[in-house]
């Protein structure tokens, strides 16, 4: 069951690090919403927990574990002067407890590389504040709850349940950090002028559109865009896809990877500059210039973080401002 768990959560498990990544944990904004990230999840993983059926099968301290945990998630807020915060939690169904563990002493793992990033911080208040980071080791019931799932067959009639409950938590913490990364985002947008809110809008007017063959790439981009405050992203992995999502949607701006498996977006990147669409090109190759094929379009070099795209939006946004007097291609 341990290793079938690992495989069956390991795409939602990896949508989930790819936000958390950005979080700078060097910083009082990024230690804040990672610790928020930590004590709202798991309070509700704590509300939502099933009763322990079998004594101790998950681990014999999983609920002080816990506690601990979002103790000391709340610390480190209070410390941040981000108490406020701690009073929130966001709803959570009913979940397995050996799914709880799971998340849990997992989570307990990855921090000790985290830590790493923030003993990096030259901030005071950040170093102050780190009491996520310096709890006693849980690495006795990391290895308990390895065991326990080692003896659960993958063919056990609750071993679905486990796995369900398992992604599901994994989605829940995915949306809570992009909840959180668009909260505290959201007073450095407003400190900005009202040009920059204009281009804002400009960029997120209408639906979006990804069109990128790797679905982990896609949905990443996808995630990208949603912390930079995107309203319905469509996503396609070909030309043809991509076509009939525009016929239905009213897309107003396009992230376009430039070769999709035997075939590029060129026609696709020519369709949307006529009709005035803004869109930047998703290289893996070249150092940002221009590339055979595509005049004059705006290039963001894989890999990219929100920073970059959305710089590369803006620039696409200008470019078809400026043309706007003149005729279609």
């Amino acid at each position: 069951m341990r290793d079938h768990l690992r495989e069956a959560t390991r795409h939602a498990h990896d949508r989930l690090d790819a936000v958390v990544s950005r979080f700078d944990l060097g910083t009082s904004a990024g230690l804040e919403a990672f610790v928020r990230l930590q004590h709202e999840g798991f309070t509700a993983l704590r509300e939502g927990m099933t009763p322990d059926t079998v004594p101790f099968e998950a681990a014999p301290t999983l609920e002080a574990d816990l506690q601990r945990h979002i103790s000391s998630a709340h610390t480190s807020l209070k410390s941040l002067g981000a108490e406020q915060s701690a009073d929130q939690a966001s709803d959570a169904p009913q979940i397995d407890r050996l799914a709880v563990a799971y998340m849990l002493y997992g989570s307990r793992a990855g921090l000790k590389l985290l830590r790493r990033e923030w003993e990096k911080a030259t901030d005071l208040r950040v170093l102050m504040a780190g009491s996520v980071f310096n709890q006693p080791s849980t690495s006795a019931a990391w290895t308990h709850l390895r065991d326990r799932l080692e003896q659960i067959p993958a063919t056990d009639a609750r071993a679905p349940s486990i796995v369900h409950d398992a992604i599901s938590a994994f989605e829940m913490f995915h949306d809570l950090a992009l909840r959180i990364s668009r909260e505290l985002a959201a007073p450095d947008a407003q400190a900005g002028n009202a040009q920059a809110d204009a281009e804002g809008d400009a960029i997120f007017a209408g639906s979006g559109m990804v069109v990128e063959d790797d679905v982990v790439i896609a949905l990443d981009t996808s995630d990208l865009l949603e912390s930079m405050g995107a309203g319905k992203v469509h996503c396609a992995s070909t030309v043809h896809q991509a076509r009939q999502i525009m016929e239905k949607a009213d897309i107003g701006y396009a992230v376009l990877d430039v070769n999709l498996r035997g075939e590029t977006s060129a026609a696709l990147a020519h369709s949307l500059r006529a009709a005035r669409v803004p869109y930047v090109l998703a290289s893996g190759e070249g150092d940002g210039s221009q590339i055979d094929g595509y005049p004059d379009s705006v290039i963001v070099a894989k890999p990219y973080d929100v920073s970059t795209l959305r710089r590369g939006l803006e620039a696409a946004v200008g470019k078809m401002r400026t043309s706007a007097a003149t005729p279609a291609d």
